[in-house]
């Protein structure tokens, strides 16, 4: 419960420190190379396999920054909420998706904590109109 509740916290304080910057469209999108960058750190403790495993998983990740160039702001905080929630899933699942994890078990669910946090303050900025109090998170 306690990592819920710190994932939860780290969330919300990743949102607030985001919308005072003026680079929150690189802050969201590059924390996402960091997901799958970490699954591949705690694989490393393993087998190749397994961080091949974490790879293959984290592949949509990996792209994530090819979403910068994207000229269209709703389509982009929509993909980013969607992969924030979608990682968010994988966290609760993760060791029924990767055999032999070494992930401690407080991990997932911190990190779905944060990741639901984060992809539903992108959807409903997305869904904000313009001059609604969301519209900060972005840069046009």
């Amino acid at each position: 419960m306690i990592s819920i509740l710190i994932g939860l916290a780290m969330g919300t304080s990743m949102i607030f420190w985001a919308r005072t910057n003026p680079n929150a469209k690189l802050i969201f999108t590059l924390s996402l190379v960091s997901l799958p960058a970490i699954y591949i750190g705690f694989a490393a403790f393993l087998s190749q396999g397994v961080i091949v495993a974490e790879f293959l998983w984290g592949i949509p990740y990996l792209l994530a920054p090819a979403l910068l160039f994207s000229k269209s702001r709703n389509l982009t905080l929509i993909a980013l909420s969607a992969l924030y929630v979608l990682h968010g899933v994988y966290d609760l699942y993760h060791h029924q998706l990767i055999i032999d994890a070494v992930v401690p078990h407080w991990y997932p669910h911190f990190c779905a904590a944060l990741d639901m946090v984060v992809g539903v303050y992108l959807l409903l900025a997305a869904t904000m109109n313009v001059d609604g109090q969301l519209t900060r998170v972005w840069q046009p």
